[in-house]
């Protein structure tokens, strides 16, 4: 009897070293998962640009990522610049707008950037209050987006039901990827000095 309960004693003994084996590479398989594989970069420019003109620091910053993958000096082949990649002729609209000057040599500034980018955003959150409608307007203009709504093939209700443009298509996906993508990694933005 006493080999029995010495025998199930050390098999109870074994399972449990197993289980907490299992357990220990579940643990670490979770914190794998968990890794950041595309983290956020200019974390307080980001925080400040949000906080200045109302709007969601994840918002900017998926922006930013789709826009220039996180690029301070980012020209494309159209003349847009910088991390939000604005072109210059908006930013100096968006620079009258606000009473102020630009150089659009500045627009490689990431401070500057950040700040023109997110009162642009803003600009057009409160213009379609819809920020699917938003990031296909930062894309492809406002004026492009208005013709969109206008036409009923594409929208229905103020809302539209496709994008006809591959590119900016693809492109709402992209910050809608990122979008999410840092919310669910962070939770809350980072509160970290860059």
């Amino acid at each position: 009897m006493k080999r029995i309960l010495g025998l199930l004693l050390l098999f109870l003994l074994l399972g449990g070293a197993l289980l907490s084996l299992a357990y220990t590479k579940e643990e670490n398989e979770v914190e794998e998962e968990m890794t950041i594989d595309e983290p956020l970069h200019y974390i307080s420019h980001i925080q400040q640009a949000a906080q200045d003109h109302g709007i969601d620091p994840f918002v900017l910053a998926a922006v930013a990522r789709v826009e220039s993958s996180w690029q301070e000096d980012a020209e494309s082949h159209m003349g847009a610049r910088g991390l939000m990649q604005i072109m210059p002729e908006t930013g100096q609209y968006l620079a009258r707008l606000r009473g102020m000057e630009l150089s659009p040599q500045n627009l490689y500034d990431s401070r500057v950037s950040l700040d023109y980018g997110a009162y642009y955003l803003k600009y057009l959150q409160e213009k379609f209050n819809n920020w699917n409608l938003v990031f296909a307007a930062y894309n492809a203009g406002p004026g492009q987006v208005e013709q969109w709504l206008a036409e009923q093939r594409i929208s229905e209700g103020g809302d539209m039901t496709s994008i006809p443009f591959e590119e900016t298509r693809n492109y709402v996906e992209k910050v809608n990827y990122y979008l999410n993508y840092y919310k669910e990694m962070y939770q809350t933005f980072p509160t970290q000095i860059d």
